[in-house]
């Protein structure tokens, strides 16, 4: 029975069939880093209107890409993101920043500064312009 199991292991061997190693786990070590802002924005000209408001969720790779999300959050219902969940992509270079929230023609695009905690700057979005600040954190309950 011995001689019989030693032949079959030396034939499987023989015609190709391996044994496949034990896997091992490959980690990399991640250089991205995630941060999240809680948002405002409102027109820069114009009558005097209640900020809309979200949470920014960026994650930037080593190059400075960012990918991410925004959550419109405002309880005024002319608030075009509000209670959707809307990609972000950018980049980043030293304090200067900048974000589409949204793809296709007409993205909310964001030009700005990092300082310190905040995020600082304009935005266009169908073709008016709005301030934008925004605070390193997360809304409360999420």
């Amino acid at each position: 029975m011995k001689t019989l199991r030693y032949l079959l292991v030396a034939a499987l061997l023989a015609s190709g069939f391996s044994i496949p190693a034990p896997a091992t786990a490959v980690t990399a070590r991640s250089s991205a880093r995630q941060v999240s802002y809680v948002i405002s924005y409102e027109p820069a000209f114009g009558l005097p209107h209640m900020p809309y408001v979200g949470w920014l969720q960026l994650k930037i790779d080593s190059s400075g890409i960012i990918n991410g999300t925004y959550r419109g959050l405002s309880i005024t219902p002319d608030d075009p993101f509000v209670n959707r969940i809307t990609p972000v992509t950018g980049g980043v270079s030293g304090n200067t920043i900048h974000f589409d929230i949204g793809m296709g023609i007409s993205p909310f695009s964001f030009n700005g500064q990092i300082q310190g905690n905040w995020i600082e700057g304009t935005a266009i979005w169908r073709g008016q312009i709005y301030r934008v600040t925004g605070e390193i954190g997360r809304p409360r309950g999420m």
